[in-house]
């Protein structure tokens, strides 16, 4: 997990003491090693302040605009080698071109005619050498900072991760064995086995293929597109034979999208949704529609049919799912209600996608 680009900019990199602290120290050294090389002399000393302030500030702020376009070529911990190569040469050819402008204009202000005109390369080699120590050991400290601050990221999303991952086996198992959805099938299943012996094998088959499906989700934070809709036709037939007319239905995938990835169980909890909070009857059909849209997202909707009673909003749900995809990585969900049609777009992701979320990270 990586700092957002956006947030890369001087006031992100919180190192206003540093820069405050910093600064002054770096001059310091420049303004010793004047006195030391022609005495002191007032006007010559805050010259070497002034200008050694100016020159400095603009240098820094150079580099941090460096620093923060390097980052943004090469984020994360996996680019560590490339970042550092890049950002340290910067530094030097930055310093370096400074320092020889600054040892330049020192000689041109020079109020007391004490500096000689330097020669090059002699009179640059030590300034230049200073700076590029000090370049070189503030550098460190940013990009140390960098590190630690992308490690502690790291840890916390891998918490998040697995905080929410234990809470969706939680919420999995309580579907496993949730009592109303067994109670309502078993009562379905008896009524078959009256009715029709045919068709309650059918059922059982089906029954059993649901909870297999939700004993294995648990040990998947992604499964392909293919085998969701697979578990969901499995659940729908359930649904058929406890609503019958009541409840329709309108798919439309593409196979090209087979592949795609999206967390186990996330369209029984978009259909539980929509079954919960509206009414369906034989005259008043509930239709959910599952449609593939492009962009690799999949909409899961149905017209609004509110029930007159309040229900009583249980615990996961789309505030659950939706936190399970942050978690993951996966763009937001989006949720569309404008009292008359309530959809939800879900983003399918690849393999290739995660890996590059992971080397990111």
């Amino acid at each position: 997990m990586n700092v957002p680009l956006s947030a890369l900019s001087f006031d992100a990199l919180n190192d206003r003491w540093v820069r405050l602290i910093g600064i002054p120290v770096a001059v310091l050294p420049f303004v010793l090693l004047t006195i030391a090389a022609y005495g002191y002399d007032e006007q010559l000393v805050a010259l070497t302040v002034v200008w050694g302030l100016i020159s400095t500030t603009f240098l820094w702020h150079l580099l941090l605009w460096w620093v923060i376009k390097v980052r943004q070529q090469y984020p994360g911990r996996p680019n560590t080698r490339k970042r550092i190569w890049k950002t340290f040469g910067g530094y030097s050819l930055f310093t370096v071109f400074d320092q020889l402008v600054e040892t330049w204009t020192m000689y041109q202000l020079d109020p007391s005619g004490r500096i000689p005109k330097p020669i090059f390369p002699d009179d640059y080699l030590l300034p230049v050498a200073m700076a590029l120590f000090f370049v070189v050991v503030v550098g460190s400290y940013y990009e140390g900072s960098y590190n630690l601050r992308q490690y502690r990221l790291a840890v916390e999303q891998a918490e998040a991760v697995k905080k929410n991952r234990l809470l969706n086996e939680l919420a999995q198992l309580k579907n496993q064995v949730n009592p109303h959805f067994l109670f309502n099938s078993l009562n379905s299943l008896s009524a078959l086995i009256s009715e029709d012996r045919r068709r309650a094998g059918a059922f059982l088959d089906e029954l059993a293929s649901v909870y297999r499906y939700m004993l294995q989700a648990g040990q998947r934070s992604l499964v392909s597109l293919t085998d969701e809709l697979a578990f969901l036709d499995a659940y729908r037939y359930l649904l058929n034979e406890r609503y019958g007319a009541a409840l329709r239905w309108h798919i439309e995938t593409n196979p090209a999208a087979s592949d795609l990835l999206l967390p186990p169980l996330t369209l029984q909890i978009l259909v539980d949704n929509a079954i919960r909070y509206n009414s369906l009857s034989t005259n008043n059909p509930l239709t959910i529609t599952v449609r593939y849209l492009a962009g690799n997202r999949l909409e899961v909707s149905n017209l609004l049919q509110r029930k007159l009673v309040q229900v009583a909003t249980p615990s996961g749900g789309l505030g659950q799912l939706a936190a399970q995809f942050s978690a993951l990585g996966l763009p937001s969900l989006y949720i569309f209600d404008n009292d008359q049609l309530f959809s939800v777009t879900l983003p399918l992701t690849t393999q290739h996608s995660i890996e590059l979320n992971l080397l990111a990270s």
